[in-house]
């Protein structure tokens, strides 16, 4: 009768607009019989205690789903028969959940992966279909709700790994909806709704962790700010669940698991507890857990034991400690209650202390807590935290070691090292901490880790380092104690640094010391359990309205490093470079170097330039990790040398039977007009056609005729300057270019001459013919003209061919090739073996590659409007004149291509080796 009473009364205030008052904190849904009652009290709720505006729940879905009348009175057992409003066919809930995902179930061992939707048409998650096994990293997916779309088609996602080592901290998200199996797609059937998230939240309660109170089994990793990383589904009210779910990526299980991208998806659903569940609550905590021990140490365990009842309540409690094998351990109890188990009294929201000492046997020990064990004194909402169970994370025994027998090593390029040891087989000596359920930690892990010399005689300087107090925010404590002595290359006969390297014969032989470090310590690390307390209180205006309070309760958790002892032997390793690089073969020839070719290719070994080396050297820290690296000599210096080349192409630009071709012709065609004889007059008679180049004597005939060529050097010089060796190499090209005729000519001083301007003799009256030459050396011929011209065109590019003495520096693979350590020289053994590795010394000239190209034009003719007349009285015969391109001996010239065999001349072939038949003279035109 009351619970109708009480029923009736809350409706009236609903329907009157009177905002709702618990009537009675024992029974959250009393009064309620159907699912439309069950819902007005769930909107009426949000109104008065969140702001929301109108209402929320309905009797069907945002899209005409009916709510599962059942469920909405009072939930089932996985909900403790409280209201959850779900919607619609379990079994197209649970189809719908599996729709994109590679889990494919939709039922397991009897439960449906959903119960049906919520108000908003996502699945509902069924809290009794098993999801997962977590034996891997989770990478929880920061604000699940924000999603790619058509437009902004991927988007970077914020990462939080569980596990600190992994480093993998975001990930594209790509926009492929209907897809099976893409993340987007098993994301978006879940997400609907943008009403309840935390920026919605703090507008209309003025709290974005508003609901986190509430959240059950929240992981340890969202523990500050699980409203970034939860979706809340639909909320939760005073009588009835909310739920909500995130999603992570697997961590994968193979050795690159922490560095590497897993687009696995999967989700967790977590439930929202109604309000009521936070009242008229008795709750157990660990205060002092240890998490291991040594055998044979103390150990203690506290319980805090809380009531937020509003009166005094007793109950009843029990301790169950054992060891592994279950054999039951003799402990000394103390605090409120001195006995195993009995009775214990709270007063009005009290709290009591609990205490059990035992010492460590051989093995683990299970630490079992219960209290109201049958569940009616009192009655409570929420029975889940009555109990307690240090299993199975605490409390384990810690077994010494025996000692472990190690090697630490003095690397080749290492000049002194700070030894670091580490327990257990190279494994770190470690301390583990347990958290207990619902707790988190408050503060840092406290204690130390004590490290002596068991060998004083060996390590002189004995010093600890890499082994702080322990103040670290941390569940697992490693140490990995540091023993600095003077271990220096020098104490090995070896001093690269002050020039006495030791040419060890056997490299890979080192020297050894062996010595003995002892350990053993504590840690400690405080925690919080977090309690969430609600009463009903009158306000001011004499309504009932809910107050909850977030309690902190402390504790402390323990745990030991082992004893252990460390054996340890170092030695040296020595190698200091070797005298000598394999030879390295070079080109020393010229292609085409045939009077045939136009084009000739030159290869010879660049000069070598000597430089000094270094080598660099490092200390080691404890750490592995190498500081204070040092430039040390290298014992022997090394040569800069190349391969250098040069290219000597020649072109006609007009050979002399180009030249001459009009005027040739003209004269076959016997045409009578001066412009068409431009640089010679040939005979016109046609007896005289037979000869290839007739002419008559007295009339013009100018030398002609031009020729190219393009000389291109790469060598290898310290400098950017022009070298000298290229421009002694075009000096000689040029010299060895002639042009000779023994045509007569006759100068302005009426005397025969011949082309290059010497006065011939002469036979009663007749010239005597005489070979006369042109060069660059000597270009003037008849009547001092120039006839020979030479015009140069020279350029040139430098590039600088780095080297460096730093380690990181850009060094050009020709300096790689000529030093010890590298590919380049088929030196990387020394590197690969030995850690030795040259670099150039600093203060040193650069290398540059100089490539330089001079094209030359020999132009054969005279300044314009010039003209060369033939003397009247060259005797009748044939002459000769030539373009020619003579050989070179290279190796009179002080540089390096003076290893060449002669540089070919080139024939330049007829069409620069023309005859001339000279028939009659100019005055057997005039008298004719």
């Amino acid at each position: 009768m009351k619970r109708i009473a009480v029923y009736f009364f809350i409706m009236l205030l609903v329907l009157q607009g009177i905002p709702y008052q618990k009537a009675d904190a024992e029974e959250p849904t009393a009064g309620i019989d159907s699912a439309q009652e069950s819902i007005d009290l769930a909107n009426q709720y949000m109104k008065d205690h969140m702001n929301y505006e109108g209402d929320y729940y309905g009797i069907k879905s945002a899209t005409g789903r009916s709510i599962i009348d059942e469920l909405a009175v009072k939930g089932n057992a996985a909900f403790n028969n409280l209201p959850i409003f779900v919607y619609g066919s379990p079994m197209e809930g649970a189809q719908a959940a599996t729709k994109y995902g590679n889990d494919t179930r939709v039922e397991d061992d009897g439960q449906l992966r959903a119960l049906g939707f919520s108000y908003t048409d996502e699945p509902y998650a069924n809290p009794l279909f098993h999801i997962d096994d977590i034996t891997y990293v989770r990478r929880w997916i920061k604000d699940p709700w924000e999603l790619p779309s058509p437009v902004k088609r991927d988007i970077r996602k914020e990462l939080l790994p569980d596990n600190p080592k992994d480093k993998h901290t975001y990930q594209w998200l790509s926009y492929e909806p209907d897809k099976f199996a893409s993340a987007y797609s098993v994301m978006n059937q879940w997400i609907n709704s943008n009403k309840w998230l935390p920026n919605r939240v703090e507008k209309m309660t003025g709290d974005r962790k508003f609901f986190n109170r509430s959240i059950e089994g929240v992981p340890e990793v969202l523990a500050d700010n699980p409203e970034d990383y939860i979706y809340m589904i639909q909320p939760p009210t005073y009588h009835s669940w909310g739920v909500g779910i995130a999603f992570y990526y697997y961590g994968g299980n193979g050795p690159d698991n922490m560095e590497k991208p897993n687009y696995y998806l999967y989700y967790q659903y977590f439930r929202y507890k109604p309000f009521a569940m936070l009242e008229n609550d008795l709750s157990a905590h660990f205060e002092l857990l240890p998490s291991n021990a040594n055998a044979g140490d103390p150990v203690e365990v506290a319980i805090n034991l809380k009531s937020t009842f509003g009166k005094e309540v007793t109950t009843d409690y029990a301790w169950d400690i054992r060891t592994a094998s279950g054999d039951p351990i003799s402990a000394t109890y103390s605090g409120h209650a001195t006995k195993k188990s009995g009775d214990i009294t709270f007063k009005e929201k009290g709290e009591r202390l609990l205490r059990a000492r035992f010492v460590m046997p051989e093995s683990n020990v299970s630490i079992q807590f219960a209290m109201n064990k049958d569940k009616d004194s009192p009655q409570e909402r929420n029975y889940d935290n009555n109990s307690l169970s240090s299993s199975p994370t605490a409390v384990k025994v810690v077994v010494p070691t025996p000692p472990f027998r190690s090697n630490e090593e003095l690397g080749y390029n290492i000049l002194s090292k700070k030894l670091r040891f580490d327990l257990n087989g190279g494994s770190p000596l470690s301390a583990s901490l347990s958290l207990p359920a619902n707790s988190s930690w408050n503060g840092n892990a406290t204690g130390s880790l004590n490290v002596s010399n068991g060998q004083p005689d060996l390590f002189r300087q004995f010093a600890v380092s890499n082994n702080p107090p322990v103040d670290e925010a941390s569940a697992h404590i490693s140490r990995e104690p540091v023993v600095s002595t003077q271990i220096l290359r020098t104490d090995f006969g070896d001093n690269p640094v002050g020039g006495g390297w030791l040419n060890w014969t056997t490299p890979g032989t080192p020297k050894y010391r062996t010595g003995d470090i002892l350990a053993s310590g504590t840690v400690s690390r405080p925690f919080l359990t977090e309690r969430i307390d609600c009463d009903w209180v009158t306000n001011s205006e004499g309504e009932q309205e809910q107050d909850c309070d977030t309690t902190y309760l402390p504790g402390s958790s323990t745990g030991v490093f082992p004893d252990h002892t460390d054996r340890l032997t170092v030695g040296a390793y020595i190698y200091n470079g070797r005298q000598s690089l394999p030879a390295i073969s070079y080109l020393n020839k010229i292609d085409g170097n045939t009077t045939s070719s136009l084009q000739k290719i030159l290869y010879w070994k660049n000069e070598p330039y000597r430089y000094d080396v270094v080598r660099w050297m490092a200390h080691e820290d404890e750490n592995g990790g190498l500081y204070g690296w040092t430039p040390v000599p290298g014992q022997y210096d090394r040569s800069f040398t190349h391969q250098a080349n040069g290219e000597l192409k020649w072109t006609v630009g007009k050979s002399q039977e180009a030249a001459y071709k009009q005027s040739r012709e003209a004269a076959k065609k016997k045409q009578n007009v001066q412009s068409a004889y431009d640089i010679a007059v040939f005979a016109t008679d046609k007896e005289l056609q037979k000869y290839d180049y007739p002419i008559k004597s007295g009339y013009y005939f100018n030398p002609a005729g031009q020729y190219t060529f393009t000389i291109e050097t790469e060598m290898y010089k310290p400098s950017q300057a022009n070298t000298k060796d290229h421009a002694d190499l075009v000096d000689q090209i040029i010299d060895s270019f002639s042009y000779e005729s023994d045509l007569i000519y006759i100068n302005n001083n009426k005397e025969a001459v011949n082309v290059e301007g010497q006065k011939l003799s002469m036979n009663r009256n007749v010239p005597v013919a005489k070979k006369g030459v042109l060069t660059r050396d000597n270009p003037n011929g008849v009547n001092g003209w120039k006839l020979l011209d030479v015009d140069e065109n020279y350029t040139k590019r430098t590039e600088a061919l780095p080297h460096t003495q730093e380690r990181d520096g850009t060094m050009h693979a020709y300096w790689r090739a000529v030093l010890e350590g590298y590919n380049e020289s088929s030196t990387i053994g020394s590197y690969n073996n030995y850690e030795y590795r040259e670099f150039v010394k600093n203060g040193q000239k650069t290398m540059y590659k100089v490539t330089e190209k001079t094209t030359v034009t020999i132009t054969i003719a005279p300044e314009a409007d010039k003209k060369l007349y033939t003397h009247a009285h060259m005797p009748d015969g044939t002459y000769k004149m030539e373009a020619k391109i003579g050989g070179i001996a290279l190796t009179g010239l002080p540089h390096a291509y003076k290893t060449l065999p002669t540089l070919q001349g080139i024939d330049l072939g007829n069409s620069n080796r023309l005859t001339i038949t000279v028939r009659g003279s100019m005055y057997d035109d005039l008298n004719g």
